[in-house]
């Protein structure tokens, strides 16, 4: 099972990046400062990157008896985390999160503590972890 950060998360980037590009295409008549110009559009493309290539440099991998996470995009990193090396869990969503049923899954190893960021439906991927770890 492949898990990556749900869109949801981004959802308030992309948004305001669709304002902003709307209120764009409102003044394209009036004259703009170029400053101002260049400013708003680095703010959408930063946002948009946020939102999409950030959000696909780390992903989870659930196998039979261990967790496997990979990170980057040019420099790769591997790290895989064995069921039988994790203590507990916990789950922390923001308001936003709430609504629209996303936020981070915390496990607690002997060694460390791993954040599954902004992930859809927590608790379902609990569910899934608890079954195959016995806990």
């Amino acid at each position: 099972m492949l898990i990556e950060r749900s869109r949801r998360a981004y959802l308030g980037n992309y948004v305001f990046s669709i304002l902003l590009i709307i209120l764009l295409i409102f003044t394209f008549g009036i004259e703009i400062s170029f400053i101002l110009l260049f400013l708003v559009t680095i703010y959408i493309f930063y946002s948009l990157y946020e939102a999409e290539i950030k959000r696909r440099t780390k992903k989870y991998k659930i196998e039979e008896n261990e967790i496997i996470i990979k990170e980057g995009l040019i420099n790769k990193k591997i790290e895989e985390i064995k069921f039988e090396d994790i203590g507990s869990f916990s789950i922390r969503k923001n308001f936003l999160g709430k609504l629209l049923n996303f936020g981070d899954l915390i496990i607690y190893t002997n060694t460390k503590v791993i954040v599954i960021e902004k992930v859809y439906k927590p608790e379902e991927l609990l569910k899934i972890i608890k079954h195959k770890t016995s806990i």
